[in-house]
């Protein structure tokens, strides 16, 4: 009897996993493409401003990005500044 109990709650505690798996998934999907909508939407405005101002940015988001503890943080937020954002940013 206990083994058939065992095996109830295996396949039980799998279906929750396979559940969650698939929720984290789909979260994580949704959040993707927010993200890339928003970086879309924040590339676009970048563009529209005047050079003086977007350079006023870079420079501000340069020294936030540097100032980050963490190291390898502060290098993949510089990253993606380049490369999703085509933000001129100094080290």
């Amino acid at each position: 009897m206990s083994d058939s109990n065992d095996a109830l709650q295996l396949q039980a505690l799998r279906a929750s996993i396979d559940n969650l798996k698939q929720a984290v998934d789909a979260n994580a999907s949704r959040q993707a493409g927010e993200t890339a909508v928003l970086f879309t939407v924040v590339s676009l405005m970048l563009a529209e401003l005047p050079p003086d101002t977007r350079n006023l940015i870079e420079d501000s988001f340069s020294v936030w990005a540097n100032g980050l503890q963490n190291a390898a943080l502060s290098t993949d937020v510089k990253q993606i500044a380049r490369q999703r954002l085509a933000m001129t940013i100094t080290d």
